[in-house]
């Protein structure tokens, strides 16, 4: 370990080093821990985020597409899965985009699909039970 977290490190095990403190001297310890750990990274920020040139050559789309897909809300940090589920819902995508990623693409687009066929189906279903619980109440069935 390199660095401002090592040189929070050896403040903190000076500070493990004291013994036979005062009440006081405990209290001021334990705030100064408090403080210390206040100091350190957050692990998130320590992780390193792809560049706009590695996400585009990974995708094989051109830096810019990458900058522009960011702007539209492309969850690029979430990982490859939630890029493809992003990209079936646009309108317009790289041709080497769509052929390096066609079989995906497809597999997504069939289970959308589905998942419409199936909505549209619990819709019928609930409109015929509203239209027979209202003939029921009508008198009609």
């Amino acid at each position: 370990m390199q660095g401002y977290a090592c040189a929070l490190n050896h403040v903190a095990d000076a500070l493990a080093e004291c013994d036979s403190l005062t009440p006081d001297q405990v209290h001021l310890r334990c705030s100064l821990y408090d403080f210390l750990n206040k100091l350190r990274p957050d692990e998130d920020s320590l992780k390193l985020k792809p560049t706009n040139r590695q996400l585009a050559d990974k995708y094989t789309v051109s830096p810019r597409t990458v900058t522009n897909w960011r702007k539209e809300g492309c969850p690029f940090e979430d990982g490859q899965p939630h890029v493809l589920n992003w990209a079936t819902k646009q309108r317009l995508l790289p041709r080497r985009f769509k052929v390096k990623f066609a079989q995906h693409l497809q597999k997504r687009r069939k289970k959308e699909e589905q998942r419409k066929n199936c909505d549209t189906l619990e819709a019928t279903q609930h409109a015929l039970r509203q239209l027979e619980i209202s003939g029921k109440m009508l008198g009609i069935l």
